[in-house]
């Protein structure tokens, strides 16, 4: 019974810890995101990009769609990360027997915790580009984007939702899924390996010993918050680094827009229409700002969740 209710406390924590981290990152990144999004399918510069919303929508057009991910971030963070334990929670065992290395496992466990968040993810990823680029398409089209509803962002969430549920039903919601699938199961993997790994390397620097862990898989003992900052920087750079190119093409996917034919069919002829059309350079425009974003956002997610998790840890096991 004290193992059951121990296990449980664990989960809730980590629930509880990645629900805060979550929704912190979205208050920390979203600005810089909507710049990010409109580089990509805009073909601006972060400079021209950032201008033009403050020309045409003023300092509310940087959290243009930052509802949809801030009320579902925290879902999303709950979920990758219960994800990302329950994964390691599996395979501890296997690193115990020596059948499987510690860092395979790791990578394994984050790319499982990315495929079960893209469930999650897709729908808020997809509403949020289609609303950072609603007014950009209509731009360029020549025409005048549609007025946004009375109310402020809640209420042009909904109108964006409605449209895309009528247009596409709720399929829609899981358009270039995909995509989506790859960014997250490749991300995940690389972030939480590059975090653990920076972790122990830097406590190496400054201890010149090992890094202690109480189980394999479990977090490195005695890491200071810049510590665990730093690492989560490099964290967020290395993964969006890995998997940008799949990031140009959902960002692309999503915005094509509901014509038909569609111009791109898929991850793949995306990425070689780019690639054809504008040059290997387009697989990695706009990562300068995306790392901009990626710093930050992750030097603030990564340790959010581990301090808020062994805080709880330590209260809810407490008999």
């Amino acid at each position: 019974m004290a193992s059951q209710a121990t296990s449980s406390s664990t989960r809730l924590a980590d629930g509880i810890a990645g629900l805060v981290a979550g929704s912190a990152g979205v208050l920390m990144g979203h600005p810089i995101d909507t710049v990010r999004v409109r580089v990509i399918v805009g073909g601006k510069s972060p400079l021209e990009a950032a201008s033009w919303a403050l020309r045409t929508q003023g300092l509310k057009g940087f959290y243009r769609g930052v509802i949809p991910p801030l009320v579902t971030n925290g879902i999303v963070g709950t979920t990758v990360f219960s994800a990302l334990e329950a994964g390691k929670r599996f395979l501890r065992p296997h690193v115990e027997a020596g059948a499987l290395d510690e860092r395979a496992a790791l990578a394994m466990a984050g790319a499982f915790a990315g495929a079960v968040v893209s469930l999650v993810s897709t729908p808020p990823q997809v509403l949020k580009v289609r609303m950072q680029t609603h007014a950009l398409s209509a731009a360029a089209a020549g025409a005048e984007a549609a007025p946004r509803p009375r109310g402020g962002e809640l209420r042009a969430t909904g109108a964006a939702l409605g449209e895309l549920l009528r247009r596409r039903g709720p399929l829609g919601l899981y358009t270039a899924y995909r995509a989506q699938l790859l960014c997250e199961s490749v991300g995940r993997m690389t972030y939480y390996l590059t975090y653990e790994t920076a972790k122990g390397a830097l406590m190496r620097l400054r201890t010149g010993s090992e890094p202690l862990r109480a189980r394999p898989l479990d977090p490195v003992a005695g890491v200071s918050l810049p510590e665990r900052m730093l690492a989560g920087a490099c964290a967020g750079c290395v993964g969006w680094t890995v998997t940008f190119p799949f990031d140009v093409a959902r960002n692309r996917l999503v915005s094509q827009g509901d014509a038909l034919p569609p111009r791109y069919r898929g991850v793949l002829h995306c990425l070689l229409t780019s690639v054809r059309e504008e040059g290997p350079r387009v697989l990695f425009r706009g990562l300068g700002v995306t790392l901009l974003r990626a710093g930050p956002v992750a030097m603030t997610v990564l340790p959010t969740f581990d301090l808020v998790r062994e805080f709880l840890a330590a209260h809810l096991e407490q008999p």
